[in-house]
Order: structure tokens, then sequence, then C-alpha cells
């Protein structure tokens, strides 16, 4: 849990450093594509609790549907690090009901 809010934090304040929060998107995506290249496990956790909770504090519904889609054959991470930055939003809970929904398909196929 304080990895998560660790997350958060970070998310934050890259968003407040870059007023229009896409350089800190792309900072978060570089992070998490080296991580995830590399095979560095706890990274890659790190850096996508931090994408995650920066997308979900913004408007950008379609770049968390591509992160969400990017996870498809890995659900736990879904699970485990996207759909909790969804739920700390208020504004997001209508797509992570309709991302629980997809997810719930697939894992009934």
């Amino acid at each position: 849990a304080s990895e998560g809010a660790a997350a958060a934090t970070s998310a934050a304040a890259l968003l407040a450093a870059a007023p229009d929060g896409d350089g800190a998107k792309a900072a978060l995506e570089e992070r998490l594509a080296c991580a995830t290249r590399f095979g560095a496990a706890a990274a890659r956790k790190r850096w996508l609790d931090a994408y995650a909770a920066c997308l979900a504090s913004s408007d950008d519904a379609n770049r968390l549907r591509r992160l969400a889609a990017s996870l498809a054959d890995e659900p736990a991470l879904l699970r485990d690090h996207v759909y909790p930055a969804l739920r700390a939003n208020p504004k997001h809970h209508a797509l992570l009901s309709e991302l629980e929904e997809a997810d719930k398909a697939m894992s009934d196929v």
C-alpha cells in the first residue's frame, strides 16, 4: 500500500512539474518500457503504479484503455496496479467498471 501511495506522490510531482502532463506521461512510459524490456519486475511494478496514478489523475481515458489493453495477457498486473489507481479517482469509476467487465469476460473464456 505504501508503494502505491509513493507512486501516486511521484506521479503528482511529475504532473506538477509538467503543466500539460504530457512530459510526465512520456517520462513514465519510457521508464515503464525500459523496466519491461530488461525484465526488472520490481521496477516495472513501481513504474506501472506511477504511470497508472499519473493517468488516473488526468482525463486521459484513451491512454488508460491502451494501458489496460497492453496488460490483457497479465491480468494480475492490471488488477493490482491499474485498477487501484482508477478506484482512487471517482471520475474514472465508469471506465473501471468497463475494464473489470472486459477482464471478467476474458477470464470466463
